[in-house]
């Protein structure tokens, strides 16, 4: 049997850790999952974004909420673009429209939404935008009357 040299053993190390970094493989992160950034960046733990029930709906507007939680407060205070994405429930584009919000208080934020088509389903979520990484809560729905 050959030994292998120290370079030969580093360079085989090395490869194991890059295609690891690429592709992880899912028995060896048990402890930590992996969690893939939505875009540039690595992510960021104890920071998400949580959408909020529909405030009120009318015939052709709806208020909506999101909230921002994080666990270092200077990281929310340093957040510019918040706000709700939305799109008719049957829009086959799956395109969703971001209505920017304008004021945080306690975390939180609200947008009006008009000009929307009355007995209409719509999807929505709040979303942020931090350090080039956008990040969106679950997707809920309502209804205009």
């Amino acid at each position: 049997m050959k030994h292998l040299s120290i370079a030969s053993l580093f360079a085989c190390s090395l490869l194991i850790v890059l295609l690891d970094l690429i592709s992880p493989s899912t028995g060896c992160h048990k402890s930590k999952p992996y969690t893939r950034p939505t875009s540039i960046g690595r992510p960021i733990l104890g920071l998400n974004v949580q959408t909020q029930d529909p405030v009120s709906v009318g015939d052709t507007w709806a208020e909506l909420g999101g909230l921002i939680v994080s666990t270092n407060a200077s990281i929310i205070n340093n957040i510019t673009n918040y706000g709700i994405e939305y799109k008719a429930a049957d829009d086959t584009n799956n395109l969703y429209k971001k209505v920017k919000a304008s004021q945080l208080q306690d975390n939180g934020f609200r947008v009006r939404l008009t000009e929307l088509k009355s007995a209409t389903q719509y999807n929505f979520r709040a979303y942020f935008i931090y350090n080039l990484q956008e990040f969106k809560g679950s997707t809920k729905f309502f209804q205009t009357k």
